[in-house]
């Protein structure tokens, strides 16, 4: 049974004051009411200087109870900080960079006088509270869904984070050994735009393979070229997994793991565009670090090698990413 409209008139709430949320009303429904930036949040924020799990509002006894929750950058009310404090309506809540006013219709405000005027509109929206027999053929009412809302939050979502992030990762894969490349064979004077398409060419069909122990042995931090091949290799992930964190707002681990998967199955497929999809001979290409359990198997094995590595370097660059307490 959804509450009336009269009920929903005397639901307690928060009103928007500031930035996207201002003149948003949201019901506080239950029991336990959390906000922050986590989306698993009744109310979920878009504020940078809003933790995952921020504060929440306790319903008890007839009374709300605003908690922090261990933000990093604290609770307030009225201006001053608080650990925990009872709500009446009028007080100003600030999370960050975001104000809401408290409003609870049944409290007559601290700063309100209580008119015949006032008392009389107090009076008809508790009578309008009083549920009534439901009609035969029910139909629904816009305000009769007062419910918690969750707001999303701008370029909070994985895809949003994703798809940056993967493309910054394998461009910084891809082009600091091209660099490298141009650079060893400037210095033996054959550099030319078709010299440069090869390695191109030579770098997308054996690129999964270079996140092994055997690809890394190839390059060694004895020259120039080598260390900016290792370098690139290192830091297309870091990145990548640093701006999937930073742009989704998710957790460490799963942007590292959606990073990851994304970042096999994109350079197998630049590998096998690279060959024109020959997939009967693509297993040659791999190194042999497991040979004995035949082509497919040795691929397989590589493959692995080559998330597991992507994986602990991109898990690295989200934790960079996260940039503050939760």
């Amino acid at each position: 049974m959804t509450p009336s409209v009269g009920a929903a008139s005397l639901a307690a709430r928060l009103v928007g004051r500031n930035g996207e949320y201002q003149g948003n009303e949201y019901f506080i429904k239950g029991e336990d009411f959390i906000l922050g930036r986590a989306f698993e949040c009744h109310l979920m924020l878009n504020d940078n200087m809003i933790s995952s799990k921020h504060a929440r509002i306790v319903h008890a006894n007839d009374q709300y109870e605003l908690q922090d929750l261990g933000s990093t950058n604290g609770t307030f009310v009225n201006g001053e900080k608080i650990d925990k404090k009872a709500l009446r309506t009028g007080d100003l809540v600030m999370l960050g960079g975001l104000e809401f006013e408290f409003v609870r219709p049944v409290d007559v405000s601290r700063t309100m006088v209580a008119t015949p005027e006032a008392m009389a509109e107090l009076a008809r929206a508790k009578a309008a509270s009083v549920p009534t027999a439901a009609p035969a053929h029910p139909t629904s009412h816009p305000a009769a869904a007062a419910e918690v809302v969750k707001i999303p939050k701008a370029g909070g979502n994985l895809i949003g984070g994703l798809i940056p992030g993967l493309l910054m990762g394998l461009l910084i894969s891809y082009l600091i050994p091209l660099l490298a490349a141009a650079f060893q064979m400037n210095k033996a004077g054959s550099l030319t735009g078709s010299d440069l398409l090869n390695t191109l060419r030579s770098w997308a069909v054996g690129f999964p393979g270079m996140y092994t122990h055997e690809g890394w042995k190839l390059f060694g931090l004895k020259t120039v070229p080598g260390i900016l091949v290792l370098v690139g290799l290192a830091l297309g992930p870091i990145i990548g997994g640093f701006l999937v964190r930073r742009l989704s707002r998710r957790g460490a681990f799963g942007s590292a793991l959606a990073f990851s998967f994304g970042y096999l199955i994109l350079g197998f497929l630049i590998q096998a565009a690279v060959l024109k999809f020959g997939f009967a001979g693509i297993s040659s290409y791999y190194p042999g670090i497991a040979s004995s359990w035949g082509g497919w198997g040795n691929m397989g094995v590589v493959l692995a090698y080559f998330f597991g590595v992507t994986l602990v370097l991109s898990f690295f660059g989200a934790l960079l990413g996260g940039g503050r307490k939760n």
